[in-house]
This record gives structure tokens, C-alpha cells and sequence, in this order.
């Protein structure tokens, strides 16, 4: 962490700014680098979850997103175990993925 901030509340806060909501906890921006400013916000758990070094990106419609996060943005009703197992499993591209109509 900082050596600036963990002297100092107030210079952490002038930085990060003050907690949007409870909801929010304080998350590295790029994950190999430290607790810096510029390197800090708020988050929520869900912004977290996308943000982790495991998840995998996809270049979709210019921006490099999460599987769940496409979901969010196209609004599609396929649930995320099928658009992961069609594009985990079967191979299908993301396009195919989301656009297929589910077999009920």
C-alpha cells in the first residue's frame, strides 16, 4: 500500500474520494500493481468479479469483456451456464453463442 496513505486517511481519501454506497470496497485497477493512487477505486462485488486475473476477455463490439458482462450489455435471455458451455464446450463463437435461439 501506499506508504503516503497508511500515514494519512485524508491523503487516501483525497485520492479515492469518499465510499459511493456500502455496497463498494476499494479495488486495484490493474491488478499487478499496487494499492497506488491511480491505481485504486471503488467497486462493486460485481465489478470486482469481472476484473479478477482468471477471467478471460473477449473482443466484443470494440471493448474486451467478460462472458457475463456481453450478456449484461446485449440483454439477451440465455442464461450464462449455456453461453459458457456453447462457447467453453462446444467452440462456438460469441456471435453464434448469443444470438442461437435456446432449445427449451
Amino acid at each position: 500500500m501506499c506508504p503516503e496513505w497508511m500515514k494519512d486517511f485524508k491523503t487516501f481519501a483525497a485520492h479515492v474520494g469518499h465510499r459511493p454506497s456500502l455496497r463498494h470496497s476499494i479495488e486495484r485497477i490493474d491488478n499487478s500493481r499496487g494499492y497506488e493512487p491511480g491505481n485504486c477505486r471503488w467497486a462493486t462485488a460485481e465489478d470486482q468479479a469481472n476484473n479478477r486475473r482468471s477471467n478471460r476477455l473477449w473482443d466484443f463490439e470494440g471493448e474486451k469483456l467478460t462472458l457475463r458482462q456481453i450478456l449484461k450489455k446485449t440483454g439477451h435471455d440465455i442464461s450464462w451456464p449455456t453461453l459458457h458451455a456453447r462457447v467453453y464446450d462446444y467452440g462456438w463463437s460469441i456471435e453464434r453463442a448469443i444470438s442461437e435461439p435456446v432449445r427449451r
